[in-house]
């Protein structure tokens, strides 16, 4: 079975894409980055550079990097909002260490321990939540 590919917006840390840049592949392809302005919420903002950029991706291979790298490296969680277009998934919001919070594009969400769940389930919620936010052509 062919995996479906999309097109999300990454925002994460500056120091963090040496990592990324490093890990990009044919099923992890990094467009350019840019800078995020500093969420004037968030209690680190002045120790965060933030940066975004496009990244087209698998479902497989992003499941691969949010349990493998971005919650077990950065010890954060990952937020992933279809509402966005493209689907913004972020490094830089305020999620509790290893879990992944969903928002659909309705608006509804669901959280997951993405160390405690199968890998299977957890690409299908990918494909689920960002099928709302359309495959990437």
């Amino acid at each position: 079975m062919h995996d479906a590919v999309y097109q999300i917006q990454l925002n994460l840390p500056r120091e963090a894409m040496a990592e990324e840049r490093a890990a990009a592949t044919e099923e992890y392809a990094l467009g350019a980055e840019s800078p995020l302005p500093p969420d004037p919420d968030a209690v680190e903002a002045h120790f965060i550079d933030p940066v975004s950029l496009i990244v087209t991706v698998t479902a497989a291979m992003l499941a691969w990097r949010i349990v493998n790298h971005f919650l077990v490296r950065d010890g954060r969680g990952v937020l992933i909002d279809a509402r966005e277009k493209p689907p913004i998934v972020s490094r830089l919001e305020d999620v509790p260490a290893g879990f992944v919070v969903f928002i659909k594009s309705d608006g509804s969400s669901e959280t997951i321990a993405a160390g405690k769940s199968d890998d299977t389930e957890l690409v299908g919620l990918i494909n689920l939540v960002l099928n709302g936010g359309g495959p990437a052509k």
